[in-house]
């Protein structure tokens, strides 16, 4: 255990990957008796955030969460107080825009020290230049960047290559951190829930409701190949309005569920997790392995995927529980009924093998080993 203290901070506290991974961090530095606040610069939404998602497990876990004014000079302010309060050796930016805050706030104490980690979650071709320049400044005032996906990394690499301009602007090295799921809350929610959603088999859709999600897709191949299956989809309410057909789910079987996860529910062992993520053709490094396929892994529901080169978790190469697909008809019937064939024990025997390589322990441990040296 060290005496030292951290905060984490992310732009909101919605249902996504960024704060899944930023509450997990959290319970873990908790779990060992770290100091650590997380901090949201943004309100949190009522049935629209993470924290909703993780109620159950919150309900017996205390963690300190603050909420950051909107105005700029009081979120300062509030950012000042919270370091004085705190004292923190680290601080863990998921926003890179909080890289910009925190450096301005340390120009301010000369004598009262702390590092400044920022972390990348984006593919750069999947958001515009002026996003990807903003955010190349903003990491390049952090001590040390890390990318959560090899993938992230190698595309931030090869577009500094390619332009003299990001280059300049974002210097340094980019290291890869692999990330993972808290085991602990797995297995506490997974106990505790005594939900049954479904008994027949289902085809699972984990994801915000946006085409590189792959949403609009997903309703197409279950429209076309899978009508007489269960279908469920777990999302938020903040869903992308030119994606969203309401007619989809009026037909009887399909369930939309907000605000909850998919350990919040027992599944039939036939059940099925649908990922057709979308990336363009200029994208070399596409990262399909989420952290909600991670989920599915951990609980033995495999998952098919699209294009991915097992960058990050080379352990789910040649796994049962996670299955790459072009998503064309014949292939696509191929797979779920090889799937339907498969002895049930054989899912759960794959999933115990690959628990622990899940685990976020090794992230937070090198985390803590990092700001110990320094």
């Amino acid at each position: 255990m060290t005496s030292k203290s951290l905060l984490i901070v992310v732009d909101n506290l919605d249902i996504g990957g960024i704060q899944r991974l930023a509450m997990d961090e959290l319970y873990f530095f908790h779990s060992r008796g770290i100091k650590c606040t997380l901090i949201s610069l943004q309100a949190i939404q009522e049935r629209k955030s993470i924290l909703d998602v993780d109620m159950e497990y919150l309900k017996n876990h205390f963690v300190d969460i603050r909420v950051s004014p909107k105005q700029e000079l009081k979120r300062l302010r509030f950012l000042n107080s919270i370091i004085d309060e705190y004292r923190p050796s680290v601080i863990l930016c998921h926003s890179a825009r909080a890289i910009a805050y925190f450096r301005l706030l340390r120009l301010t104490r000369p004598f009262k020290r702390f590092q400044i980690y920022g972390f990348i979650h984006q593919i750069p071709q999947m958001s515009s230049k002026i996003q990807n320049l903003k955010r190349a400044l903003y990491f390049r005032l952090a001590d040390y960047v890390w990318s959560v996906s090899n993938q992230f990394g190698l595309e931030w690499d090869r577009m500094r290559k390619q332009s003299f301009l990001y280059r300049l602007v974002f210097r340094g090295d980019i290291a890869f951190d692999r990330i993972g799921l808290n085991l602990d809350r797995m297995r506490f929610v997974s106990k505790k829930t005594n939900r049954v959603l479904t008994r027949r088999t289902p085809i699972i859709f984990l994801g915000r409701i946006n085409r590189w999600k792959g949403f609009d897709k997903f309703c197409e191949i279950v429209n076309s190949d899978f009508g007489d299956y269960e279908v469920v989809v777990f999302t938020s309410p903040a869903i992308h309005a030119d994606v969203f057909n309401e007619d989809f789910f009026s037909k009887e079987g399909r369930h939309l569920v907000y605000a909850k996860g998919i350990t919040d529910y027992l599944w039939p062992n036939s059940a099925i997790h649908f990922y057709p993520s979308f990336y363009t053709k200029d994208v070399l490094h596409p990262m399909s392995i989420s952290l909600n396929v991670l989920e599915c892994v951990y609980l033995g529901i495999p998952s098919l995927i699209s294009h991915e080169n097992f960058e990050s978790w080379p352990e789910l190469k040649d796994s049962i529980l996670c299955l790459k697909t072009n998503w064309k008809s014949s292939e696509l019937r191929r797979l779920v009924t090889d799937l339907q064939d498969t002895p049930k024990q054989q899912f759960q025997s794959e999933a115990i093998k690959l628990r622990e390589i899940l685990s976020i322990e090794p992230h937070c441990t090198r985390l803590i080993n990092k700001f110990e040296l320094n």
